[in-house]
């Protein structure tokens, strides 16, 4: 089970960060040479798929990370600074990883001073998204 859910976690963060890096030096670039009426169809569309791949990887992420969690406690592994530390940083870099994509995300009007500097953030939130799985890696050896 626990090789289940660990690899569930790598998916779902694979999934996201990969998924941000497509639409920040992809997508956006490539759709800037449309005019902003088809720009902003096309984006919608996109968002509309992405979306639900964000907020599956957003949950699996929950899920199996509140496991992962669990199974350091019980290897005793989360009581030693050298991995509580880094596991607390993680945890809150990736809430606000999720804040800035639920911002970007959202339909309608919400948010949207953030959406209209949608590449600075998608650069902050794929960086974040590096730096989560920088943590990760090194947690890993730990466990």
């Amino acid at each position: 089970m626990t090789i289940l859910m660990q690899w569930l976690h790598v998916v779902a963060a694979v999934l996201a960060v990969g998924g941000v890096a497509c639409v920040r030096f992809a997508i956006l670039p490539a759709i800037e040479e449309l005019d902003e009426g088809a720009r902003e169809e096309l984006l919608e569309v996109i968002q509309t798929r992405f979306r639900q791949i964000i907020g599956i990887s957003m949950g699996l992420l929950l899920v199996t990370g509140l496991y992962n969690v669990g199974v350091a406690a019980s290897a005793g592994t989360l009581t030693t600074p050298a991995y509580l530390h880094p596991v607390i940083v993680k945890i809150v870099l990736a809430l606000i990883v999720f804040k800035i994509a639920f911002m970007l995300m959202i339909p309608g009007p919400a948010f949207s001073g953030v959406k209209a500097n949608r590449k600075k953030w998608l650069t902050i939130n794929f960086v974040l998204g590096l730096v989560v799985i920088l943590i990760a890696a090194y947690l890993r050896r730990l466990v």
